[in-house]
């Protein structure tokens, strides 16, 4: 299960290559370009589509592709000679974890004996322009939550985690990295527009998270989606702050941050990414900084609400009631895509449970044990290499 969009780039050169004899035909017809080539104008066009050809020579007769966005799944797929299920989840930067609350779906209902779920993204020239033109990207760096936040920056990323549920997991002496005890999924509804976040959908993501509402007092940290835009960051701290202020004690301070401040935003990727540095937080006993700033929004009343954003490291003691260690991941995506997951240390029963007997189809609320880990973030591997791995599909 893998939250991924668009597919290959590589579509593009081939329509590229295709289509350059038909669009190079009209460079004499263009005024500037006779202008400037004279009787030239039907040799440049010949030399542009050879160049052109050169680079993209297209494809070859009887040659098979299979470069859509299915292919970050299927690749996994085929390689491993895997038997169930495949599917790759468009839900903007929502993604990853959307691909994961499906797959929980699928072990829940005994669909599926155990899953790889994951995230792909690579940074693609159409969606940077898309960002730009809607000046949400950065000129200065990301810096969640900050007052001189002016936009996100884009990343690169791939992170696979191996599920089960939590019972088979125990059963099976695997090493339970971190347990997902809720998922909640929601949409905002009708907004504003595209760009324009919503508390009440990002409130209902929350609420579905968590059936026992007196779990939200137990959080320890909030690893939030903030991707370093002002009104974004601001809706997203709202929304929270609404939740936690009913559910906690009044004057306490829960820390909170965002991977964006560490690599950026990953888009696809995103949640995934901050699920990985919230279980790695988990294991290491330490919160990371919050973030690069020092000076934070404007648009909400840090003094009055529930939230510190670390400056440096701090410990993540264990907890004196004997529970794991608490936290939550939100992931939103553009258009009011939101997920929110409730993720906890594992703590060993002195007795492992018995793995439950169900028949498929019968689904029951049963935690989600994070099994396996493996992340590939910016700068690790290149978008080339992606390519390769699509095309090797």
């Amino acid at each position: 299960y893998v939250g991924h969009t668009g597919g290959s780039t590589r579509i593009g050169d081939y329509v590229y290559s295709t289509g350059i004899e038909g669009t190079a035909a009209w460079l004499p017809d263009v005024a500037a370009a006779r202008e400037a080539l004279g009787d030239d104008a039907e040799a440049v066009a010949a030399e542009l589509v050879a160049a052109v050809r050169g680079d993209h020579p297209g494809r070859k007769p009887g040659e098979k592709l299979d470069l859509g966005a299915l292919g970050a799944a299927k690749i996994v797929h085929e390689a491993l000679g895997i038997e169930g299920p495949y599917l790759v989840v468009d839900a903007a930067c929502a993604s990853s974890l959307q691909a994961l609350a499906i797959a929980a779906r699928a072990l829940r209902q005994g669909g599926v004996d155990q899953a790889i779920v994951g995230g792909a993204s690579y940074c693609k020239s159409d969606s940077l322009v898309l960002f730009s033109a809607a000046q949400s990207v950065s000129n200065t760096g990301s810096c969640p939550f900050g007052r001189g936040a002016d936009g996100l920056v884009t990343a690169e990323g791939y992170v696979a985690l191996v599920v089960k549920t939590l019972a088979r997991a125990v059963a099976d002496g695997d090493r339970i990295r971190a347990v997902i005890r809720g998922i909640g999924v929601a949409s905002d509804g009708k907004g504003k527009s595209l760009w324009a976040p919503r508390q009440e959908g990002q409130k209902l993501a929350v609420e579905r998270a968590y059936p026992d509402r007196g779990d939200i007092a137990k959080l320890d940290y909030i690893e939030a989606h903030a991707t370093s835009t002002q009104v974004g960051d601001a809706t997203e701290l709202g929304a929270l702050a609404g939740l936690l202020s009913a559910n906690i004690p009044a004057g306490r301070k829960i820390p909170i941050g965002s991977v964006k401040a560490n690599i950026g935003h990953t888009l696809e990727t995103a949640g995934m990414a901050s699920l990985v540095k919230v279980v790695l937080a988990m294991e290491h006993g330490v919160i990371p900084p919050g973030s690069t700033c020092t000076d934070y929004n404007d648009d909400f009343d840090w003094n009055a609400g529930p939230f510190t954003v670390p400056g440096e490291a701090i410990a993540w003691p264990k907890r004196a009631d004997g529970l794991g260690r608490r936290a939550a991941v939100n992931a939103f995506g553009i258009g009011g895509l939101n997920v929110h997951l409730a993720i906890a240390e594992h703590v060993a029963a002195p007795v492992a449970p018995r793995v439950p007997a169900r028949a498929p189809g019968a689904e029951d609320d049963e935690a989600i044990a994070i099994v396996g880990i493996g992340s590939v973030l910016p700068g690790a591997l290149t978008t080339e290499a992606f390519h390769a791995l699509l095309d090797a599909g």
